[in-house]
């Protein structure tokens, strides 16, 4: 019987085999409902001890991510296109509503993308530190509305993805530049001369 509800334990239905031998008279139910009782209770906690081993082996969980995808590459394929098709309309939703309620993580992962794309040198950026650096206020024209950070010297004109590369920029003067030499980008607008000499 059952310690918690009184049920009769049947090994290999409702009671683990593992557990004879601890002689630890508990159903699976109960067990399932203590865990999800403690994960409740314990939920920081748990997040708290979960991103820190993340943190601290970043490198082993990549390497097995990695080592999965190559290993079972076509299975996965398969798989995403197969669950595509069949929830197209759920999946696009879903997609459209996470890119406009996260616009600032959209950004910094298609910036990602594309410093991976250009092979470029990246070092760890501190984005708060380049803001406060330039008054969050566009150094091209100093507006102050839809910020974000520019490559001085375009990715892919062999700039690299560091602090000392990185200006505040807003999005309209980050867009007009694109991939332009900054030099030849201000001889086209002199109105913007005055503030990056």
């Amino acid at each position: 019987m059952c310690r918690k509800c009184g049920v009769e334990l049947v090994v290999g239905e409702n009671w683990y085999a593992s557990y004879v031998k601890r002689n630890d008279r508990i159903c699976k139910s109960c067990i399932r409902a203590y865990g999800c009782r403690y994960r409740q209770e314990h939920k920081n906690r748990i997040m708290d001890y979960k991103r820190q081993y993340r943190e601290e082996h970043k490198d082993e969980i990549t390497a097995y991510a990695c080592q999965y995808q190559q290993e079972r590459k076509e299975e996965i394929a398969a798989y995403n296109g197969q669950y595509y098709q069949e929830h197209k309309a759920e999946v696009v939703a879903r997609v459209r509503r996470y890119q406009l309620e996260n616009p600032e993580k959209i950004r910094e992962k298609n910036r990602r993308r594309r410093v991976c794309k250009a092979n470029a040198i990246t070092e760890d950026v501190d984005e708060q530190k380049i803001y406060e650096l330039y008054d969050s206020a566009c150094i091209y024209c100093g507006s102050k509305e839809s910020l974000e950070l520019d490559h001085v010297v375009p990715l892919s004109g062999g700039g690299v993805h560091a602090e000392s590369n990185l200006v505040v920029a807003c999005r309209s003067c980050n867009a007009s530049k694109y991939n332009k030499i900054l030099e030849r980008w201000v001889q086209t607008r002199p109105d913007l001369q005055v503030w990056v000499m």
